[in-house]
């Protein structure tokens, strides 16, 4: 069913930037960073090595997620199903509307619009987040490069939590 691996796909890359990227790689390195920072923890290369590795990865994945914010309408639309059996065999007259009207019923009870508003709102917030904190950096006090830090760690619970959330835009349930 070629619909249904269309949306299987989509969750797939939204379930591996939920748990792969967001909650296992880049909440403990930035949950690391502000224990290194509050002097918790001594490790003096973290600093450095949280510099220049996690930056890009967090722009990857915020672009990543925006991506898929954009694709969303069209790669989860119930519309899908009717390139596959059994609707596939409805009849021509009823494939002109049937459809559109289902998307149109699945955008506005589902939300879609507002979820992704919210999803693409939290993406925007980690990237400021990330900014400021790499301003930090140049040349700020270690008080708030902490600051910036507890930031951006509240900045990717938050993305964590609306990534995961996202999942009820699926137009079944598992």
């Amino acid at each position: 069913m070629k619909s249904l691996e269309a949306i299987e796909s989509w969750e797939s890359r939204r379930a591996r930037l939920s748990h792969d990227e967001l909650k296992n790689e880049l909440s403990p390195a930035v949950s690391k960073l502000c224990r290194v920072l509050e002097e918790q923890v001594y490790d003096p290369d973290f600093i450095e090595w949280f510099r220049v590795s996690c930056p890009p990865r967090i722009k990857r994945l915020g672009d990543e997620l925006m991506s898929m914010v954009k694709s969303a309408p069209e790669s989860l639309s119930p519309r899908q199903f009717f390139d596959s059996a059994p609707l596939s065999s409805c009849d021509r007259k009823t494939k002109q509307w049937l459809p559109a009207a289902i998307h149109d019923l699945w955008m506005a009870s589902a939300g879609v619009q507002s979820r992704l508003a919210a999803t693409a709102e939290h993406v925007n917030k980690l990237h400021a987040a990330l900014v400021r904190l790499e301003t930090t950096f140049q040349a700020e006090s270690v008080s708030r490069q902490h600051a910036a830090a507890l930031e951006l760690q509240r900045a990717l619970a938050d993305l964590s939590c609306e990534v995961s959330n996202v999942r009820e835009l699926l137009p079944y349930r598992r």
